[in-house]
């Protein structure tokens, strides 16, 4: 399970970050949703279709706990602090519990199981739990019916007004511009643009 080898076949491809973009002008929140699936959405469905392509959900489990990207399987940008040693207990772990992993009934538990076997695990938090689980989620076709928040998605939901004291928000209550998207779309969108939501307050556009 500790092999670095390509798992998609050698895909280019190379995952968003929320953060270190550069900041974009948008006149309006659908404007930035459009930009959004122009720009970022058929990486971010070709990534995950990575992971659920992989020939075991063992070899998912691994790849996504260490944050493995598809492309050459260096460190995710949003894991890329995170010590290596701390990813690859928590995939030690995960890879004990590979059964209850198998079945797990919804992304609500597949999360859950992952929070409580990190719990202890130092340098691991609400990010590296919440992307795991979406990585590992793709394998077994689960994925978030939610918006789950973190630290960048809380920024974002909170410019737009919403409750951000709950682990996850209703896709309903958003703005309608976010319709066509799906959850993890969403919180993409809320931790990517959070500098350009920000500005579209400013200027009373939002």
């Amino acid at each position: 399970m500790r092999s670095r080898k390509r798992g998609c076949g050698g895909s280019g491809i190379r995952r968003r970050t929320c953060a270190g973009n550069r900041k974009r002008e948008f006149n309006s929140l659908p404007e930035i949703v459009e930009h959004y699936i122009g720009n970022t959405r058929r990486e971010a469905e070709e990534e995950l279709a990575c992971y659920g392509s992989c020939p075991s959900l063992a070899e998912t489990i691994w790849r996504a706990a260490n944050a493995m990207r598809p492309k050459d399987g260096k460190r995710h940008d949003h894991q890329r602090r995170i010590p290596g040693s701390a990813l690859a207990r928590l995939g030690r772990r995960l890879l004990v519990l590979e059964e209850n992993v198998q079945n797990s009934k919804s992304f609500a538990d597949l999360l859950g199981l992952v929070k409580e076997t990190s719990k202890d695990l130092m340098h691991i938090g609400e990010l590296v739990i919440y992307d795991t689980a979406l990585r590992i989620g793709a394998k077994l076709g689960l994925y978030p019916e939610e918006v789950y928040l973190h630290a960048g998605t809380r920024k974002g939901a909170a410019i737009l007004g919403v409750d951000i004291t709950r682990e996850s928000i209703a896709t309903t209550s958003l703005p309608s511009a976010f319709k066509d998207l799906k959850p993890y779309e969403i919180e993409d969108v809320l931790c990517i643009y959070k500098s350009e939501l920000q500005s579209l307050i400013r200027i009373g556009k939002l």
